[in-house]
């Protein structure tokens, strides 16, 4: 795998947009595929397998992570108030009991 650590940090690299969060990406896939060394070691394609295990740890990270940020080249023009939570959280309320209870288990 030394062989293709700079093709998959690479990878990592482009998944994630962080130099720091590629290495820990990179890190985690090599920790694992180390654990199941005994079942890998045969594979012919060992940099394939890595590759997808890299894409498929990065999958779990964002879904585990949830869509939380979200990256916007205008911030907003104020803070918003707790007054304003407050109010948000009236109106989502409202919204979702307009809903079917099989739409708000979706």
């Amino acid at each position: 795998m030394d062989a293709h650590r700079r093709s998959l940090l690479r990878l990592a690299y482009l998944l994630t947009g962080e130099t720091h969060r590629a290495e820990d990406l990179l890190q985690s896939v090599l920790v694992r595929m180390i654990g199941r060394w005994p079942r890998l070691r045969h594979i012919d394609h060992l940099d394939a397998c890595a590759r997808k295990a890299t894409v498929n740890q990065y999958t779990s990270w964002r879904r585990r992570r949830g869509s939380g940020e979200v990256p916007s080249a205008d911030p907003p023009d104020r803070a918003y108030s707790t007054e304003d939570s407050a109010v948000l959280r009236v109106v989502l309320h409202q919204a979702l009991m307009r809903l079917t209870p099989k739409q708000r288990a979706t």
